[in-house]
């Protein structure tokens, strides 16, 4: 992990902004997660990166706890979050295996492009699972680069087999809906938000 740490540190300043090309992909999934969400719930951020997505949604929630595996992102997301008032927010540099996070203690995760770079995709499902109280959400979006091979996905694939950049998983968007059924969830939603890849948006609940 100490080199996916690293990397992410390195990328921090490319993502304290969305690349316009990506904008309305962000704008739907900022949308339709407020459409789940309560000014009452508890909500945990996994993988916030720069908090892009966690500051839109803070207004929507009570609290949102924002975890990310890179003390950069989390810095750049803290000034962000300074910046404009914002005091719901959480930040925190771990993992989602983190004791401190505790059994059934949230009504909503999210985990917003972040699941196609986790290796242990089953046991991670599961432990979102266990950290959401009885019927809470699991909101996702995730890119799906094996549904098309392109140039660009080919090369990254290349890169991640020889350590250049992280663990990147090849999904098709019928593998992500069943690993989440699997771990336990009804999915309630889903939508593509993006082409190519498709940026699969799914909203699960804890069955």
């Amino acid at each position: 992990m100490s080199n996916t740490k690293e990397f992410w540190n390195k990328m921090a300043s490319k993502y304290e902004s969305v690349n316009p090309k990506y904008d309305e992909a962000y704008n739907k999934t900022i949308e339709i997660t407020k459409r789940y969400l309560k000014n009452t719930d508890v909500t945990l951020d996994f993988g916030c990166g720069t908090g892009i997505t966690t500051i839109e949604l803070a207004e929507s929630v009570k609290k949102i706890h924002a975890i990310d595996i890179s003390e950069n992102m989390i810095e750049v997301a803290k000034g962000k979050t300074e910046k404009r008032g914002i005091t719901n927010i959480e930040f925190d540099t771990t993992n989602i295996y983190d004791k401190k996070l505790e059994k059934n203690s949230f009504d909503v995760i999210m985990a917003f492009n972040i699941l196609y770079l986790i290796g242990d995709i089953d046991n991670t499902i599961q432990r979102i699972n266990e950290l959401l109280k009885p019927n809470g959400l699991f909101i996702s979006v995730t890119d799906c680069l094996g549904e098309k091979i392109t140039s660009i996905t080919l090369i990254q694939s290349i890169l991640s087999k020889i350590g250049v950049i992280p663990y990147i998983k090849r999904f098709k968007t019928s593998e992500l809906e069943r690993i989440v059924e699997v771990g336990d969830f009804t999915i309630l939603e889903t939508q593509n938000l993006y082409d190519s890849p498709p940026n699969y948006f799914i909203v699960a609940r804890k069955k």
